[in-house]
């Protein structure tokens, strides 16, 4: 069945992974998912926050994906804005963007919807919204916990370029998405939610996430989050989920010993933390792709490439014996969403 890959998990990776609980620092609310999901832009200039929807159907292959988000510059108006997209398995992706609408503060209600503008809303447990020829109603549950690429004081200060936390990891979608008229039906498709706050976008960046079946899922980003004659080497995060386990417990920690590799149509993750290693190459297909202008809020621009439809291979390895021996390991062909963005300034 599509989106059901291969997965090796030793027992290993079980007894020594910590188990899947709240993302470091942060207080468990009665929902978390409510917490971690809620607005944070205040009304406050140089502020770009983000949500992302990410939905793959296992039947077919076919994927969704919804980005909305609110851009506050330094002198302008704040906007709402944002694209959704459609990933056919047989043929090339369809997109239309939305917004941008000027807006003049915070939401109201952000109880009711985490982000509602321009037509497009993203609550805790739905998206709905219609823009261009595509139009989409989707609902969700996740009875996981969430995860986070970032302890709780740096997502609370909203001060880091690419900071994610993710309210809904594991989310299992229902609902439907019209097509130039044409109607696709999900049922308990795979997909989650992300979130993003900060004073900027990272000047490049690549993300995935990947539901690596039977409960398991990756989350990876790599970042470079200024620009200067002097290039800093990306920061790479990574949490895996498997088993009910996570790996590493804190990602900000291990991003020391990890190293990105941005590019397209390929880019790549490894490093060693403990005795485990970690290798992950991600390749999006030109074919399957959707490239998008954006901007900062400093003015300056970015080209995001985007894919519901990425092949990905993690591999997770541990030291034994005085060799490495492979532990856990996916492969991923066409059921992974990625995104490679660059600053064509850099």
């Amino acid at each position: 069945m599509c989106g059901r890959p291969p997965a090796v998990v030793a027992g290993s990776w079980m007894a020594e992974s910590a188990p899947a609980s709240r993302p470091v620092g942060f207080v468990r609310p009665n929902d978390e998912a409510a917490e971690l999901g809620r607005p944070r832009w205040d009304g406050r200039a140089r502020r770009v926050e983000a949500w992302r929807v990410v939905v793959t159907d296992r039947t077919r292959g076919d994927a969704v994906w919804v980005h909305a988000e609110t851009h506050a510059p330094d002198r302008d108006v704040p906007v709402a804005q944002g694209w959704c997209a459609y990933f056919p398995r047989d043929r090339e992706p369809v997109w239309q963007r939305f917004g941008p609408l000027q807006i003049a503060a915070a939401p109201a209600e952000p109880e009711r919807a985490w982000f509602d503008a321009a037509g497009v809303h993203v609550a805790q447990d739905r998206s709905w919204g219609e823009t261009g020829s595509l139009r989409w109603d989707l609902t969700w549950h996740d009875g996981s916990v969430p995860m986070s690429t970032v302890p709780g004081a740096v997502w609370r200060a909203g001060l880091a370029s690419g900071a994610v936390v993710v309210p809904q990891p594991a989310a299992r979608v229902s609902g439907q998405v019209e097509v130039a008229g044409q109607r696709l039906l999900l049922h308990d498709a795979v997909g989650a939610v992300t979130h993003a706050y900060g004073r900027a976008r990272p000047r490049q960046w690549a993300w995935l996430h990947a539901d690596l079946g039977h409960g398991a899922v990756a989350e990876l980003a790599s970042v470079v989050a200024g620009a200067g004659p002097i290039r800093s080497p990306p920061i790479s995060l990574a949490q895996l989920r498997a088993g009910g386990r996570d790996w590493p417990r804190d990602p900000l920690l291990a991003a020391a010993a990890l190293r990105g590799h941005l590019g397209l149509p390929a880019w790549s993750v490894s490093g060693r933390w403990g005795r485990r290693r970690l290798r992950a190459w991600v390749h999006l297909p030109a074919s399957r792709c959707v490239t998008l202008g954006c901007e900062d809020p400093d003015g300056s621009a970015a080209t995001r490439t985007a894919t519901g439809r990425a092949d990905a291979d993690v591999l997770v390895e541990r030291r034994c014996g005085g060799r490495w021996r492979s532990e856990a390991v996916w492969q991923l062909r066409g059921t992974a969403h990625a995104e490679v963005g660059f600053d064509p300034t850099l």
